[in-house]
């Protein structure tokens, strides 16, 4: 009877840092996710995506961004994996410079969907690479 002997779902610490960073400022937000020193991908605002034909639905206001060339040393080897995702329609591509390979997806801006986002990816993209190598970032530009 309205659910007051449900246990409640414990948040995770993602989740928190999600949401302290989504309340703070949702139209600058860009969240980076690191290898050691280099990029893994990103997480930023979907509006610099527009002008590549970016399918938006309403909520759809964040893209994540995977991208790859010769000098992300950490992670070059994960792009076969990504081009899966692409051949699956679920990634979008562009190359900009020549040599940088960008793939990317919409998703929204809630903190449940980017945590998901995020986990998956670590989990499948980049599967192999350690938690403990991983950290995250926060920045509104």
């Amino acid at each position: 009877m309205f659910n007051l002997f449900k246990p409640k779902k414990k948040k995770s610490k993602l989740y928190l840092e999600l949401m302290d960073a989504l309340s703070s400022n949702t139209s600058s937000l860009h969240i980076n996710i690191y290898i050691e020193d280099q990029i893994l991908f990103q997480i930023v605002p979907a509006a610099n995506y527009i002008k590549r034909d970016l399918k938006l639905k309403v909520n759809h206001t964040m893209v994540e961004h995977h991208f790859f060339n010769k000098n992300k040393t950490l992670t070059i080897k994960y792009e076969a994996n990504a081009i899966k995702l692409l051949d699956q329609k679920i990634f979008s591509f562009y190359e900009e410079p020549k040599g940088i390979r960008n793939y990317y997806r919409a998703i929204e801006n809630n903190p449940q969907t980017i945590e998901t986002t995020i986990n998956d990816r670590v989990q499948n993209l980049y599967k192999g690479i350690k938690n403990d190598l991983l950290r995250i970032e926060y920045a509104s530009y």
